[in-house]
């Protein structure tokens, strides 16, 4: 059975709306949330402002689109490349794959992820309340996967977890300031993160 015109005109609708998030994305990771209008969005995804409206009620409605995204697509990429790992894996090399996958969404420029790295903390509170829901899964998602290792002996068992978490997932957020590929490749990075996290610094 070939394709309705409704179903043409869905598809084509969905590919619109993917251009204008697409845009915003780049936009908002470019100049800020405040700084990007309607206007230029709309300019850079090659449609009149005015039809915008069609797809988003607002510039709001449109970062939440983006920051829902950028959590979401780091969140997916880390739990299909843990899902990839052999059923006996050591907790140390499960979040090692959970650390450089997130460290490569981060690092390899997904608009979408720096996005939301580098606007969260400029845009109104409440947009940030908005993405709660989804911000809360992937926090508990790295909680349990350090909770497991922690009950698995791999972690000290007098560790706080959820501070544990903030140190790390913070650490791994902040290399997009420091992050030169001519110094150091993700994967040695990852090894430095990994050694440091579960070994320590002090002399053995």
């Amino acid at each position: 059975m070939g394709m309705g015109m409704s179903d043409k005109k869905i598809k084509k609708s969905d590919l619109t709306r993917q251009h204008i998030l697409d845009a915003a994305a780049g936009l908002f990771l470019e100049k800020g949330f405040a700084a990007t209008t309607l206007r230029q969005i709309a300019d850079r995804a090659r449609m009149k402002a005015g039809s915008i409206y069609y797809h988003f009620d607002s510039k709001d409605d449109i970062l939440d689109a983006v920051l829902d995204s950028g959590i979401r697509s780091i969140m997916e990429r880390v739990k299909a490349a843990l899902a990839e790992l052999p059923a006996g894996a050591s907790h140390r090399d499960r979040v090692k794959m959970a650390v450089q996958t997130h460290l490569g969404q981060v690092l390899q420029k997904n608009d979408y992820t720096l996005a939301f790295i580098r606007t969260f903390g400029q845009v109104p509170k409440e947009a940030r309340d908005r993405t709660r829901t989804v911000r809360r899964v992937y926090t508990e998602f790295w909680i349990g996967l350090l909770e497991e290792a922690q009950a698995a002996g791999e972690i000290a068992a007098d560790i706080d977890v959820r501070m544990a978490r903030l140190f790390l997932v913070g650490g791994m957020n902040w290399t997009v300031q420091w992050f030169d590929p001519d110094v150091q490749s993700i994967e040695e990075i990852t090894d430095q993160y990994i050694e440091i996290w579960f070994t320590g610094v002090a002399p053995r």
